[in-house]
């Protein structure tokens, strides 16, 4: 079973280096810092993504406040421990658009880094209507 864990920054750095994972720039406290000085940009919130109690990956968001509505876009995330098959990214991905629609009824949508799709896919995740994917540019 996929669990999310909100933890503090320091905490998923942390745990992403005990577990072997090279966080990506924009998936540490240093990049949630310099977004939250960008009109319209807030840090919303870091999760440590587990199977069975077991760290399969990590990711940051960021809330983005446009035209009136808020998205949250984790850039290069989530950032895994291995890569993962479809199956079980899907599943990861499910349990993120759980989480926020739980944690948030104000998100559009989401926009995460995907392994799977056609080319260099985010996919942008609307929680009332399921998956969807487009090439980011």
């Amino acid at each position: 079973m996929i669990t999310l864990e909100k933890v503090d920054g320091a905490t998923l750095e942390a745990e992403a280096e005990k577990a072997g994972i090279t966080l990506p720039i924009e998936q540490t406290k240093v990049w949630s810092g310099f977004q939250a000085d960008i009109d319209g940009r807030t840090p919303w919130g870091n999760y440590l993504i587990k199977r069975d109690g077991e760290l399969v990956a990590v990711i940051s968001f960021i809330d983005f406040e446009t035209h009136g509505y808020h998205y949250l876009r984790s850039m290069h995330g989530p950032a895994w421990v291995a890569k993962p098959t479809e199956a079980e990214e899907r599943e990861v991905v499910d349990a993120i658009v759980d989480t926020v629609k739980k944690a948030d009824k104000n998100i559009a949508f989401l926009l995460v880094r995907r392994w799977y799709g056609e080319g260099a896919v985010h996919s942008a995740v609307r929680p009332d209507r399921g998956h969807r994917h487009h090439r980011w540019r």
